[in-house]
Protein backbone atom coordinates (compact mmCIF):
# COMPACT_ATOMS: atom_id res chain seq x y z
CA UNK A 1 0.00 0.00 0.00
CA UNK A 2 2.66 2.72 0.73
CA UNK A 3 4.28 2.22 -2.69
CA UNK A 4 0.67 2.32 -4.78
CA UNK A 5 0.86 6.14 -4.88
CA UNK A 6 4.40 6.55 -6.33
CA UNK A 7 3.54 3.77 -8.63
CA UNK A 8 0.53 5.65 -10.35
CA UNK A 9 2.02 8.38 -10.38
CA UNK A 10 4.86 6.87 -12.32
CA UNK A 11 2.43 5.27 -14.51
CA UNK A 12 0.31 8.77 -15.04
CA UNK A 13 3.47 10.15 -15.99
CA UNK A 14 4.82 7.48 -18.48
CA UNK A 15 8.18 8.04 -17.43
CA UNK A 16 7.65 11.97 -19.43
CA UNK A 17 5.50 14.31 -21.44
CA UNK A 18 3.85 11.84 -24.11
CA UNK A 19 -0.17 12.49 -24.95
CA UNK A 20 -2.27 10.30 -22.71
CA UNK A 21 -5.29 8.34 -24.53
CA UNK A 22 -8.82 9.20 -22.12
CA UNK A 23 -10.13 5.81 -21.04
CA UNK A 24 -13.69 7.21 -20.01
CA UNK A 25 -13.67 6.33 -17.07
CA UNK A 26 -12.56 8.90 -15.22
CA UNK A 27 -11.52 8.26 -11.53
CA UNK A 28 -8.92 5.29 -14.08
CA UNK A 29 -8.12 8.24 -15.67
CA UNK A 30 -7.46 10.18 -12.59
CA UNK A 31 -5.22 7.65 -11.40
CA UNK A 32 -3.17 6.70 -14.59
CA UNK A 33 -3.56 9.98 -16.32
CA UNK A 34 -5.12 7.59 -19.20
CA UNK A 35 -3.78 5.26 -21.23
CA UNK A 36 -0.12 5.83 -23.07
CA UNK A 37 -0.01 5.06 -26.86
CA UNK A 38 1.29 1.55 -27.85
CA UNK A 39 0.66 0.35 -24.00
CA UNK A 40 -0.64 -3.06 -23.58
CA UNK A 41 -3.03 -3.54 -20.81
CA UNK A 42 -3.41 -6.84 -18.69
CA UNK A 43 -6.55 -6.92 -17.17
CA UNK A 44 -6.15 -9.29 -14.18
CA UNK A 45 -8.63 -10.73 -10.97
CA UNK A 46 -10.39 -14.00 -10.51
CA UNK A 47 -12.63 -15.76 -12.12
CA UNK A 48 -15.96 -14.16 -12.43
CA UNK A 49 -15.09 -10.76 -11.46
CA UNK A 50 -15.87 -8.68 -14.47
CA UNK A 51 -12.93 -8.21 -16.57
CA UNK A 52 -14.23 -9.13 -19.91
CA UNK A 53 -17.34 -6.75 -19.17
CA UNK A 54 -14.71 -3.98 -17.89
CA UNK A 55 -12.83 -4.79 -20.88
CA UNK A 56 -15.51 -4.76 -23.36
CA UNK A 57 -17.20 -1.14 -22.14
CA UNK A 58 -13.24 -0.21 -22.17
CA UNK A 59 -12.37 -0.71 -25.71
CA UNK A 60 -16.34 0.64 -26.57
CA UNK A 61 -15.93 3.84 -24.91
CA UNK A 62 -12.42 4.51 -26.99
CA UNK A 63 -13.17 2.93 -30.50
CA UNK A 64 -17.06 5.27 -29.93
CA UNK A 65 -13.89 8.50 -29.92
CA UNK A 66 -11.98 6.65 -33.06
CA UNK A 67 -9.07 4.81 -31.52
CA UNK A 68 -8.00 2.13 -33.10
CA UNK A 69 -8.43 -1.32 -30.51
CA UNK A 70 -8.04 -5.21 -30.23
CA UNK A 71 -9.02 -7.26 -27.48
CA UNK A 72 -7.37 -10.69 -27.23
CA UNK A 73 -9.60 -13.05 -24.50
CA UNK A 74 -8.35 -16.53 -23.26
CA UNK A 75 -12.06 -17.25 -22.76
Amino acid sequence: GELLPELLATMSTGGGPRPRIATGFPRLDELTGGIGPGKLIVVAARTSHGKTAFAGSLLLRLAQRGTPVFLASYE
